[in-house]
């Protein structure tokens, strides 16, 4: 392997930062082993765990970036943001569900493989894989000041793009968050 060049040269010194998704203990603990920064699935439990891995190893948490996945979808008023997002999650967590109980390695998945009717999702959001956060804008972004005082976050990646959802409708709740969301965060 040491024959293999890269063109053109990574600007950053020694190299790019790598960053290791991950939310199995096993994986989490690696990621800081091998002191990469962690893009985690929007658990408390996953961050703490990194965060302890990296002082066993004899890194300062302060040192690493978190970034943690949430899905979002923003509407006018919460009972449109869930109907229009409701069938699709419940697409993509079913998909999800199903793929994390036949890893074995992801905890809990059981609860995510045996998902509630798509009408039921809204009454128990927080139960759901990566926590989706619907609603209106208000209500995310009082979710993301929650969120982000109880689990370390450097930086925030959010999937605002729901499988087989009408394209205009993600572009509209995108530009709901950008508008209303956004500014609060700056």
């Amino acid at each position: 392997m040491k024959e293999i060049r890269l063109q053109p040269k990574p600007a950053q010194s020694p190299h790019p930062p790598v960053w290791i998704g991950a939310n199995a203990p096993k994986a989490v603990e690696r990621a800081a082993r091998l002191g990469c920064h962690f893009l985690g699935g929007g658990t408390s439990e996953a961050q703490e765990t990194y965060d302890a891995a990296l002082r066993r190893h004899g890194r300062d948490p302060k040192d690493y970036h978190a970034a943690q996945l949430r899905w979002a979808y923003a509407a006018p008023s919460h009972d449109q943001a869930w109907d229009e997002a409701q069938d699709h999650l419940h697409y993509m967590l079913s998909w999800y569900g199903r793929w994390l109980a036949e890893a074995k390695d992801f905890p809990g998945a059981e609860q995510f493989s045996q998902l509630p009717p798509a009408a039921e999702l809204r009454e128990h959001p927080e139960r759901l894989l990566a926590s989706p956060m619907i609603g209106t804008p208000e209500e995310i972004g009082q979710e993301i000041e929650r969120f982000t005082r109880e689990v370390r976050t450097t930086h925030l990646v959010l999937g605002m793009h729901l499988p087989g959802l009408d394209p205009a409708k993600s572009q509209r709740s995108m530009e709901l968050f950008a508008k209303e969301v956004m500014p609060h965060f700056r």
